[in-house]
């Protein structure tokens, strides 16, 4: 029986390492693909600006005047949540910071910062 429980595990492994290894090179889609917004007041047209949406692709976070580029993914065990080191530039800066993304219920995300959390909408 345990001999079983080990090849399923390393059969897991091998499967999740396929699914998993596109994303953490930068190719193909992510988990958190789309764009977001604060309020149903905010646009989805346009990304970037204020009042307007952010939009995440792969690996690149685009936030409200400013371009982040995510790396170093770790899963948040049992949280359904990853975390990344993001390098951004704008307004003339380059800046570092950690950020958590949380898929929520209703298909939006949980930003988590080290000084708070903001829930996005998914844009339609």
């Amino acid at each position: 029986m345990k001999i079983h429980r080990l090849v399923a595990a390393l059969a897991l492994c091998a499967v999740l390492s396929a699914a998993l290894l596109p994303h953490a090179a930068g190719a193909g889609p992510g988990p958190y693909d789309g764009k977001y917004r604060l309020n149903g007041s905010w646009d989805c047209r346009n990304v970037g600006v204020d009042g307007g949406a952010i939009r995440i692709t792969g690996d690149h976070f685009e936030g409200v005047e400013s371009s982040c580029q995510m790396t170093n993914p770790t899963t948040v065990r049992d949280m359904g949540a990853h975390l990344y080191d993001l390098m951004c530039s704008g307004e003339g800066e380059t800046y570092s910071y950690r950020l958590m993304l949380m898929r929520a219920d209703d298909g939006g995300l949980y930003l988590i910062t080290k000084g708070g959390a903001v829930h996005w909408q998914k844009c339609p």
